[in-house]
């Protein structure tokens, strides 16, 4: 009886151990699809610019709702955020809405930059122009997505590693 418990005991940090590591390899992946939905939401938000010529509130507010995952989020909130205060510029409505997005994901300032930069751009001037700062803004978060990438799978097999290997010495040491 004695031994089935040890059994059982071991089992459960290992396991336990096994399992916390899976959950912050998980987390370690998150950055880089963040990047790649926004990447992906503002090519979207290029064809409604440039294909439909829609104005940008407009666009915003369409792909507020159709939009995956962050990308959504961003332009889902800019578009109440203009809504509920069409006085106030884009660009401090753009800011306080990527700001947001970094305080609820798991995005760090070095990732929002690019975003950043862009709101300082958004509705000052000619489509073209709108067009090519989107673009801009796309490379730079898809460099960083691929920089993350690679990161993320080292730091990945890193705490997957860690927490099998590290409940096994807790489990080993504890009897």
């Amino acid at each position: 009886m004695s031994f089935l418990l040890h059994a059982l005991g071991f089992a459960l940090v290992v396991g336990g151990s096994t399992l916390a590591g899976q959950l912050l390899a998980w987390s370690s992946s998150r950055r880089p699809g963040e990047l790649a939905e926004l990447g992906a939401g503002l090519r979207l938000l290029m064809s409604q610019v440039d294909y439909a010529a829609r104005p940008l509130p407009e666009a915003l507010a369409e792909l507020g709702r159709s939009a995956p995952g962050a990308a959504g989020h961003l332009f889902r909130r800019v578009g109440e955020e203009m809504a509920a205060a069409p006085d106030q510029p884009l660009e401090r409505l753009w800011e306080r809405a990527v700001e947001a997005l970094g305080e609820e994901g798991g995005l760090g300032a070095a990732d929002l930059a690019p975003l950043l930069r862009l709101g300082a751009a958004l509705g000052l001037s000619h489509r073209q122009d709108q067009l090519r700062h989107l673009e801009l803004c796309a490379r730079d978060l898809g460099a960083r997505e691929a920089l993350l990438r690679g990161e993320a799978e080292r730091a990945a097999r890193m705490w997957r590693s860690l927490g099998f290997f590290g409940g096994l010495l807790l489990a080993v040491v504890a009897l």
